[in-house]
């Protein structure tokens, strides 16, 4: 799985869309999550039969959402209350296509999923509450939001969604019991219709980004500042608490940012600088810190450039048995990479040999890793190199008429061959062919090829019978 162009993770379950727009999917599947027709898990990443052309993905608890280069969109996956928005109640292992055009935008929440279109408008379906309409009903094919008509971005939490507007005003609808929707309020019910998050406070306007938690919300402001708000019981506001906010306040990041992201429970920030911070829930390691603490306020844990690591490099041929040398080249999936190899069972340094490698007996183990002076050096990979002769040719073989002579030959270069005319198995010490054999009788030759660092082939029987 190389060229990646985006991520998306599910309840229990990953996609990745790829430069050439196919999308792999891997983890759960009981509801047909990964879109490849069956509801088997399966732990290996897999493309996505019938999508070629995708830009982007949502992925919600069990379904998940594609859009492609033509603004259309595939949904598979759970669908109890509509989500994938085909118009029936019933789950799909296989994409189905909803009634859309245009879109720019998708985003997907527990059972329910949101898109932009071009012109501004939203569209939402699924669970009742979480849609933005005035009636609260469910529905199972998208429904515009009359009330919106300047989107640029919509993100889906658990229950909760949010629309960021072409003025820089954020809309807020679905549940707000922990304060998610930023309106100042809490409620036990679902919210229906669009409140605008900090609509007192004209210092909350001007957001260029949002990002939906299972019950928080983050807005990243043009000026650089983060914004949160909602449940906040394991840091994720970065407040230094643990406590909720129905007001959106300001998370304390000492640097100007230019993304962000919210997991359920916890919070990711990317400064201009290329450093990213996090906060919140810790308890698997999702913050990245080394740590499984929960973190209550912003913590920088690398300068993100330096986290990731060169693309896997790629050993041509991969391995195998080969009955000649061979020339082995090396590539990597990121530009300006440079792959370093080893043949000694070491791993690879910045110092080790670089270009391509000819082999010529074996067995070697080539171990590679791809190196590049802005990223970390890529993970390890191995290819396994073993050599056997080839069997060696009789020509002619089979019935003759004396006086007769046979020749021996092997495909493979150099090679030394050993026969015997008594029906024996060829040893190192058995005679070397070195001219046609003459025959004058009924005679068994076996011969076999042999090289240093080359298993010895297979052995050539063959009865020469007189006629």
């Amino acid at each position: 799985m190389s060229n990646l162009t985006g991520v998306g993770g599910g309840g229990s379950f990953s996609l990745a869309t790829t430069t050439s727009g196919g999308v792999y999917a891997f983890g759960a599947n009981s509801f047909g999550q990964l879109g490849d027709g069956t509801l088997i898990d399966n732990p290996t990443p897999s493309l996505v039969p019938g999508i070629t052309t995708a830009t982007s993905l949502a992925t919600g608890s069990t379904h998940a959402l594609v859009l492609l280069a033509d603004g259309t969109v595939r949904a598979f996956g759970r669908n109890t209350e509509g989500q994938l928005g085909d118009g029936s109640l019933t789950s799909s292992s296989t994409s189905l296509t909803p009634a859309l055009t245009d879109v720019v935008g998708v985003a997907a929440g527990d059972q329910h999923s949101l898109v932009v279109t071009r012109d501004g408008s939203v569209f939402a379906w699924g669970a009742a509450g979480r849609l933005g309409n005035a009636g609260g009903t469910a529905s199972s094919t998208p429904a515009s939001i009359a009330s919106i008509t300047d989107g640029i971005a919509v993100a889906a939490g658990l229950d909760h969604s949010l629309v960021l507007r072409a003025n820089g005003e954020v809309l807020a609808f679905g549940s707000n019991w922990w304060g998610q929707l930023g309106n100042g309020t809490v409620s036990e019910g679902m919210i229906q219709t669009p409140v605008t998050v900090g609509a007192w406070d004209p210092a909350l306007q001007g957001a260029v980004a949002i990002a939906a938690g299972a019950a928080h919300s983050l807005v990243l402001k043009g000026d650089g500042t983060v914004w949160a708000m909602g449940d906040g019981s394991r840091g994720q506001l970065g407040q230094g608490d643990a406590n909720a906010s129905w007001l959106p306040v300001q998370v304390p990041v000492p640097a100007r940012v230019v993304a962000i992201a919210a997991g359920a429970q916890h919070s990711l920030a990317l400064d201009v600088e290329g450093g990213l911070w996090v906060w919140g829930a810790n308890e698997a390691g999702q913050l990245g810190d080394g740590t499984t603490v929960d973190r209550l306020s912003p913590v920088k844990i690398a300068d993100a450039l330096m986290m990731f690591r060169a693309g896997l490099p790629s050993i041509s041929p991969s391995g195998g048995t080969f009955s000649n040398a061979v020339s082995v080249s090396f590539g990597s999936a990121t530009p300006g990479a440079l792959v370093h190899y080893t043949v000694d069972g070491t791993e690879p340094t910045a110092a080790s040999a670089s270009g391509s490698l000819n082999l010529d007996g074996g067995p070697v183990t080539v171990k590679a890793r791809s190196f590049h002076s802005t990223y970390n050096p890529s993970a390890t990979v191995s290819a396994l190199f073993t050599f056997e002769a080839a069997a060696p040719q009789m020509t002619p073989s089979g019935a003759f008429v004396p006086p007769f002579a046979v020749t021996l030959s092997s495909a493979t270069a150099l090679a030394t061959i050993r026969y015997t005319v008594d029906g024996s198995t060829p040893t190192p010490a058995s005679p070397i062919y070195t001219a046609p054999i003459p025959l004058t009788d009924n005679t068994t030759i076996r011969a076999q090829a042999f090289k240093s660092g080359y298993a010895a082939s297979p052995v050539t029987a063959t009865d020469m019978l007189t006629c």
